[in-house]
């Protein structure tokens, strides 16, 4: 799971490169987290591209396999992100959530922004990128699915 994990985060990257920009001053960031982070690309990604930044993966399970070099700057937290975050209040920069919404109910997808929301910096970003769940110009029998 971890490998597909991975390469759907390197084909992201590869679809996406410099289409989007957050709408935010990313050099005065601090702390960046990576909610969900699987086996850490996003989070070494960033780090990598960001020194200046502390990178924290968060899950509630490790998937990393030790095969991919970690930054100093970067490091994983196992939690699960359903709970209160181990972050003080107005804390951290950026949170970053990636293809939660088929891992969470909607309930539980709520509870985790509200923790992001008390542990973000006034001035600071949540990013959430999910997959559109609703399959398009479909037949009969997926429209009742959808």
């Amino acid at each position: 799971e971890a490998e597909i994990m991975q390469q759907k985060h390197d084909l992201i990257k590869l679809a996406f490169a410099d289409e989007f920009s957050r709408p935010v001053e990313e050099a005065a960031f601090e702390k960046v987290v990576d909610i969900g982070c699987g086996p850490m690309a996003w989070s070494i990604d960033y780090a990598e591209s960001h020194p200046h930044v502390q990178v924290y993966g968060m899950d509630a399970v490790d998937m990393t396999d030790g095969t991919r070099r970690r930054p100093n700057n970067c490091q994983l937290i196992l939690h699960d992100c359903r709970q209160p975050l181990p972050f003080p209040d107005n804390g951290v920069d950026l949170f970053f959530i990636r293809n939660m919404n088929v891992s969470w109910t909607r309930d539980e997808y709520k509870q985790a922004l509200s923790h992001c929301w008390r542990a973000l910096k006034p001035g600071g970003y949540l990013e959430l990128m999910e997959m559109d769940m609703l399959a398009h110009n479909t037949g009969p029998m997926t429209q009742v699915l959808n």
